[in-house]
């Protein structure tokens, strides 16, 4: 699970390196870091869980999905107006964070 994240933070790497200078709207940087900043917590829950063994805090893992999920709708609105160059990167890269956060929900599924 913990290189599957390392992959998937590297492959988040790569596409950003790709877009080449690419700008997207202050909009969609600022849900794209809402989006990182989701799974990142999450995946600090899980590891934090897992370490501890804490059940609550390895439930509460789960709870970020309504957020992540709403997060993910409103990227791919906001991204349909933006460049036909930036699409593949941004949506590989928004599918790669949702991967980190399903990785991290495996971690604290391992707690129960």
């Amino acid at each position: 699970m913990i290189e599957g994240i390392g992959d998937a933070c590297v492959q988040v790497a790569t596409k950003t390196i790709a877009l080449k200078g690419v700008k997207m709207s202050s909009e969609l940087q600022r849900l794209l870091l809402d989006l990182q900043e989701t799974c990142c917590k999450a995946h600090e829950q899980a590891l934090k869980s897992f370490v501890t063994k804490d059940i609550s805090l390895a439930e509460n893992v789960r709870n970020f999905r309504t957020k992540i999920d709403a997060t993910y709708s409103n990227i791919e609105q906001v991204a349909k107006d933006s460049s036909v160059d930036l699409m593949p990167q941004l949506l590989a890269a928004v599918s790669f964070l949702r991967q980190i956060y399903e990785r991290s929900v495996d971690m604290a599924d391992l707690v129960a």
